[in-house]
């Protein structure tokens, strides 16, 4: 087990140093190696046919040059496996007292100190992660309330624009001219009401109202009442400036 981490090891460190696994190297020249077998036996089996026609059957001419490729590419995958592993382990390797340049800030490090810096650098990751997390929640949080503000805000705008519809129909530009829209309204209905109860008072005060004024006059009192109302309902009671 031990032996199998070292060279995991080995083969780790050659590959950050060449920029690629040792053993690639050999695969490449394998594949190149067929490939070039297997062109030259298509030429000779051409070149056969060519020069022998009619002396040969050619489903055994195909069959039996099948067998020659796989013969050969039996062989050369043999050797170049050897190659590979002959290569791997004495000629592209790094050997174990050589540092790389990338790795010379470890050096005379001794294994407690590398697995300190290891927890602390893990340590340092995981406050990140959290911080991170909390960025993101907060970032969902907001962009929720935000949006409900800018809903808000459409709402609003709209009771503006109807605001704005309205005062522009009563001619009111300014805040000035609303308090004193308001407030003609106001002693509109002040002076409106002491009427109304002048009127309901006099008519108390003459007794029972049925028994003395005319079923004529009742009927004008009680339309004049409803007009009142319905002013009063629709907001049309204004003083005048």
């Amino acid at each position: 087990m031990e032996t199998s981490n070292t060279a995991n090891s080995d083969k780790e460190y050659a590959a950050q140093y060449f920029g690629s696994v040792p053993s690639s190297f050999v695969d490449d020249l394998s594949e190149d190696s067929i490939d070039l077998v297997t062109n030259s036996l298509q030429a000779m089996k051409q070149q056969v046919m060519k020069k022998l026609p009619g002396r040969f059957v050619q489903s055994e001419l195909d069959e039996s040059f099948k067998k020659v490729e796989e013969k050969y590419q039996d062989n050369q995958e043999k050797i170049f496996e050897k190659l590979g592993s002959f290569l791997c382990a004495h000629i592209l390797k790094i050997p174990s007292h050589v540092l790389l340049p990338e790795d010379e800030a470890w050096d005379g490090e001794t294994s407690a100190g590398v697995a300190s810096k290891l927890l602390t650098v893990n340590t340092e990751m995981e406050v990140m992660r959290d911080n991170i997390k909390s960025a993101l929640y907060k970032k969902a949080v907001l962009s929720a309330e935000l949006e409900n503000i800018q809903e808000v805000c459409k709402k609003q705008e709209v009771v503006i624009e109807k605001d704005k519809e309205l005062f522009q129909k009563h001619s009111v530009e300014d805040c000035k001219d609303l308090m004193d829209f308001t407030m003609q309204n106001k002693k509109g209905l002040v002076s409106k009401s002491k009427e109304l109860e002048a009127v309901m008072g006099t008519l108390g005060e003459q007794g029972d109202m049925n028994s003395i004024v005319t079923k004529r006059k009742n009927q004008m009192i009680d339309s004049k009442l409803d007009n009142f109302v319905k002013k009063l309902r629709t907001g049309s009671v204004m003083c005048s400036k």
